[in-house]
């Protein structure tokens, strides 16, 4: 149900199909072939249905400004994103600015109750519009709330920084990691996976990209 209402979703706000596809996978991505070939990526949850709205939203965001390239700069340097912070400002956009307002829930929640008429009989849409912009501290980014979604990217970006100008070393990441999501969250990651290994831009080589 979270998949075809993604599905969904994705398909209202103009992401075309016909020119990408959406997959299953660990970590949500975006990638880009061409503006005819933007493919994307969500991860499900099957006790938690926003985890894989928000992520496809996210990407979606993505996909929209990568598809919008004209044909005419198809096969030229022009051909991609302006920056990684424009990039993400087009997927934050979607998923915070649009997707968690009221007006966006007021037109999706009779679909989302028609794939859980049972859980969602009689909700309302302030009442949905205040759970999905519930503030509280997690261990995972992309599912982080506005709020201290924020307090992720600083924590990355001092480790990010300390790291190029040589105070720490990659060893060293893992207890850093979370004594600075203690100092700033409030949480001590019970393991790896939820903390410095959450990630892929690092193990990519995506240094740069958390300040955008």
């Amino acid at each position: 149900k979270q998949w075809h209402f993604g599905l969904d979703i994705l398909k209202q706000i103009g992401y075309d199909f016909t020119r990408g596809r959406q997959d299953k996978s660990a970590h949500p991505f975006t990638t880009s072939f061409s503006p005819d070939d933007v493919r994307i990526t969500t991860r499900l949850d099957p006790h938690n249905f926003k985890q894989a709205l928000f992520s496809s939203v996210h990407e979606g965001g993505h996909a929209l400004y990568d598809q919008g390239f004209p044909q005419s700069l198809m096969r030229t340097p022009l051909c991609r994103g302006v920056s990684m912070a424009v990039h993400e400002s087009q997927s934050r956009l979607w998923e915070n600015i649009i997707g968690r307002s009221r007006a966006f829930w007021a037109y999706f929640l009779p679909k989302l109750q028609q794939f859980y008429p049972e859980q969602l009989a009689g909700a309302t849409v302030e009442q949905v519009y205040q759970a999905v912009n519930v503030v509280r501290p997690d261990y995972i980014r992309v599912e982080a709330d506005e709020l201290t979604y924020n307090l992720h990217i600083f924590l990355r970006f001092d480790l990010e920084t300390a790291l190029m100008v040589g105070e720490i070393e990659v060893k060293d990441l893992p207890e850093l990691w979370n004594e600075k999501m203690k100092a700033y969250l409030g949480l001590t990651p019970p393991d790896d996976a939820l903390g410095v290994l959450q990630d892929v831009h690092w193990s990519a080589a995506l240094f740069g990209y958390f300040p955008t």
